[in-house]
């Protein structure tokens, strides 16, 4: 996902000794301006294309998302080349390099976060409004980039309901443009060192991007230090091809253009085939589509690839619309997910938003950016544009701070309200209550409640650690009879694994801590739970072995001083329990669905889905000689049909699989036998 840099210069080709480098103002509508390079703008039409049909269709483009590392380097080639000629005028020229960016990059980004909010209004709940709100001062502030990071988590919004999720990449472009000019004053006064200090700053970007990449890949995805290599790696190829103000450096062959443009453009392929998101990337393997982009650019507009594809007329003027061209398509996939429901699109509507992308990003070029590109008054137009993006920063803290504007609902007649799903979806998943005492190790969630009798653990994910209000409950109405300990993680299983996602690596620990927790506390009784797909519909193919290593586990904690084990078999989990799935969305508004609070979901579905897992708990429960816990009937009851709202007329879930800390206080009673009865509660077998 990515932003392109839209600059308003073309870099000219190397001249013959003596010469500099030169630049030429982008005149869109003369096509053979002497200086320009048709191919950059080719080149940013194939980056744009990648990163819409891996949006629009991921199956197709699976490596689309690397356009971004494309947009990043030739930026900084195209920026250090504008700045280097200022120099070599012996003009700094900061301010006009500014100036032509705010007028270059707010035009369209205002229409965008314009249009983003009227929609927003009629379309979005309150606390998702409220959150819109937020990211459009976000993304008017250019700060985008951190707040996804300082947002990312495995409760985090669902990705494809953020209109504004790519612009995270504009945020670290503009904040290259900040940093980079300062930089590069600095650097440029220190004629004899100064590609000493840009290979210095590249390598320490690149480590920074390489450790990010094995440690934390959020904060290397989102963060410009880990970033600023790639827009360093186009501005390298200025000063080799510069080496001084006073002679032309680095001059290739035409053989070695061609060479250099076949093999960028392989290597392009290669990455579009190959990379995936979320795997060491960025870092040592964003090289492979920064480097090809290197290639291509070093190549030429004479070499083969360039002239005869990226300089074709088509790719020029779609590369001339990539920057309104890719503000407007991923709203356009996102408002689609947010009224149908997330899910892959269709060819019809994923051509339809291609098209209405490319509509939108020729109008928005036509009437809102052009007047913005002639010299005349820029300061005044810049000024302009900076208090227009200003207001929009003060509209969208406004939209934030009064929480999405509620009265915008007025209360209806059906069984309930919008206010009533708004509450719902805000209040999120169970996070603690007041009598927890918690610490963290190694992002394992350590929870201690109650000092009464012998202790029991639960442990699990998310789906286990749900349960503590319950558990509060009991202690507030002095009914509980143990020290309750919760030994839980995101995503974390109950027993061993070592397949987890890199993200979740740290669950790896959960096994120690569970004994570390069984012998501090002296464990008498442990429940598990989890959201068993991920653990048990992958081991089909090796399911006696599994079943086995489960027992194993079981076994070792007996043998820890654990007397009684329980497992919770599945939680009902479906999409009709989203809250945010009761309502009917439309552009122009947002009501309530009566027909999917009336129908509820049928249990026999339900059952269909985790039959299969609750047989395979009941199995290793038989051969470990445990005992089970069935939760549907506090959560659904005995109707064929399990409703949604509570009998107090509220939802019973936050999401599609986590209750509402309200309803597991009033309704979830499974447990109380094991935590109010004064000795452990036989094993069940």
């Amino acid at each position: 996902m990515s932003e392109q840099p839209g600059t308003v210069f073309r870099k000219a080709e190397a001249g013959t000794a003596g010469n500099i480098l030169k630049f030429k103002r982008l005149r869109p509508t003369v096509a053979s301006r002497k200086g320009w390079r048709p191919d950059i703008d080719g080149l940013r039409a194939v980056a744009v294309l990648s990163v819409v049909l891996y949006h629009v269709f991921p199956a197709l483009m699976p490596g689309g998302f690397v356009g971004v590392d494309v947009f990043f380097v030739i930026s900084g080639f195209l920026i250090t080349g504008h700045l280097l000629e200022h120099d070599a005028k012996g003009r700094v020229g900061l301010l006009d390099f500014y100036l032509r960016r705010i007028c270059r990059l707010a035009p369209a980004l205002l229409c965008v976060l314009a249009a983003i909010l009227v929609a927003g209004w009629f379309t979005l709940l309150p606390v998702e409004f409220a959150e819109l709100g937020k990211d459009v001062s976000g993304a008017a502030l250019s700060i985008s980039n951190l707040l996804s990071w300082h947002e990312q988590g495995y409760f985090d919004r669902e990705a494809a309901l953020k209109p504004l999720l790519h612009v995270w990449s504009l945020g670290v472009e503009e904040q290259f443009y900040l940093i980079w000019p300062l930089l590069l004053l600095g650097i440029c006064r220190w004629h004899k060192h100064r590609g000493f200090l840009m290979a210095s700053v590249f390598t320490v970007s690149g480590v920074i991007s390489c450790f990010y990449a094995f440690t934390n890949p959020t904060a290397g995805f989102y963060s410009p230090f880990s970033r600023l290599w790639e827009f360093l790696l186009g501005g390298g190829l200025v000063f080799l091809q510069t080496s001084d103000h006073r002679r032309t450096g680095l001059v290739l062959s035409p053989r070695s253009r061609m060479m250099l443009s076949w093999c960028g453009s392989v290597a392009f392929g290669v990455a579009l085939a190959l990379l995936r998101p979320g795997r060491f990337f960025p870092g040592p393997l964003a090289l492979l589509p920064a480097g090809a982009t290197a290639m291509l650019l070093a190549a030429g507009p004479d070499s083969i690839v360039n002239k005869e594809l990226l300089s074709r007329p088509a790719l020029r003027w779609i590369g001339r619309l990539s920057y309104p061209l890719y503000l407007w398509h991923w709203p356009l996939v996102s408002w689609h997910h947010i009224i149908y429901g997330v899910g892959t699109l269709r060819n019809k509507a994923g051509l339809s938003i291609i098209a209405a992308s490319t509509v939108l990003g020729w109008l928005t070029s036509a009437v809102a950016e052009r007047p913005f590109r002639s010299q005349h008054h820029r300061g005044r137009k810049a000024v302009s544009l900076l208090v227009a993006l200003a207001l929009m920063c003060a509209a969208g803290l406004l939209v934030w701070q009064k929480q999405g504007w509620p009265g915008r609902y007025e209360p209806s007649a059906a069984t309930i309200d919008v206010s009533r799903i708004n509450l719902a979806v805000k209040q999120g998943i169970f996070s603690r209550t007041p009598h927890m005492k918690i610490r963290r190790e190694n992002g394992i969630t350590i929870a201690v409640m109650g000092d009464a009798g012998d202790t029991v653990m639960l442990t699990g994910d998310s789906l286990l650690f749900q349960w503590g209000p319950r558990v509060e409950q009991l202690l507030v109405e002095g009914r509980l009879k143990h020290t309750v300990v919760f030994v839980s993680g995101p995503a974390c299983s109950p027993f061993f694994r070592n397949d987890y996602l890199p993200m979740f690596n740290f669950c790896t620990v959960m096994p120690d801590i569970q004994r570390q927790v069984i012998q501090q506390y002296h464990v008498r009784t442990l429940v598990a739970g989890a959201a068993w797909p991920p653990i048990l519909l992958q081991h089909r193919q090796d399911q006696e072995a599994f079943k086995e290593d489960i027992v194993r586990q079981i076994k070792d904690f007996s043998s820890l001083g654990v007397r009684a084990v329980w497992l919770i078999l599945p939680t009902p989990m479906d999409a009709r329990f989203d809250p945010a799935a009761l309502v009917q969305r439309s552009l122009l508004r947002t009501t309530v669905n009566e027909q999917a609070i009336k129908s509820g979901v049928p249990i026999s579905e339900l059952r269909d889905y985790s039959d299969e897992m609750a047989a395979t708990l009941r199995d290793i429960a038989r051969r470990s000689q445990v005992g089970v816990i069935d939760p549907y009937a506090d959560i659904c009851g005995s109707s064929p049909s399990c409703f949604i709202l509570d009998t107090d007329g509220e939802p019973k879930y936050a999401d599609m699989s986590h209750l509402r800390p309200e309803f597991v206080k009033k309704h979830i009673h499974f447990l109380d036998s094991i935590l109010t009865s004064g000795s452990e509660r036989s094993s069940g077998k």
